[in-house]
């Protein structure tokens, strides 16, 4: 489970009093004020063209790798993954560095880039050609949003 699910999301789930929380009427949404990351790879379509299937799966598991680093590092929970395209979420309930989440998102944006300049200058140590760059768009937002159990 721990591989599965973020360390944060299990120490906030087995609380005594966030276990006695999790009854079926409190799950419905809520209104939370969350800050949402979103990240890509710009050059994706290009770099995905150019690689053989077994060095695309080099490629993304260590950029997936070190996103995942730094994403716990900062108490982020991902809300999905897809290809090259990555949403994290942070919230007041889950609080590990005592750090505002719109200000834990934009410390993990700017690790994110150091992260992969640091990946790009490393592919040769993976047989990879080393002129190969990753270029990363991160987005951040800080709204009120519904989270909770829905559709289900």
């Amino acid at each position: 489970l721990v591989v599965y699910v973020p360390h944060v999301v299990i120490r906030m789930i087995s609380k005594e009093s966030e276990a006695k929380a999790l009854t079926a009427g409190s799950l419905r949404m809520k209104h939370k004020k969350c800050t949402v990351m979103c990240t890509s790879v710009s050059n994706f379509a290009k770099i995905s063209g150019a690689l053989s299937r077994i060095e695309l799966l080099t490629v993304m598991d260590c950029y997936l790798q070190q996103t995942n680093d730094v994403i716990q590092e900062l108490g982020g929970i991902f809300n999905n993954f897809e290809g090259d395209r990555i949403v994290v979420f942070w919230t007041q309930d889950v609080d590990v560095t005592g750090g505002e989440h719109s200000l834990m998102a934009c410390d993990a944006a700017d690790m994110l880039k150091v992260a992969i300049e640091e990946l790009n200058d490393s592919w040769q140590d993976y047989g990879l050609d080393p002129t190969l760059k990753l270029e990363l768009n991160i987005g951040i937002a800080t709204s009120d949003c519904l989270v909770g159990n829905y559709g289900t």
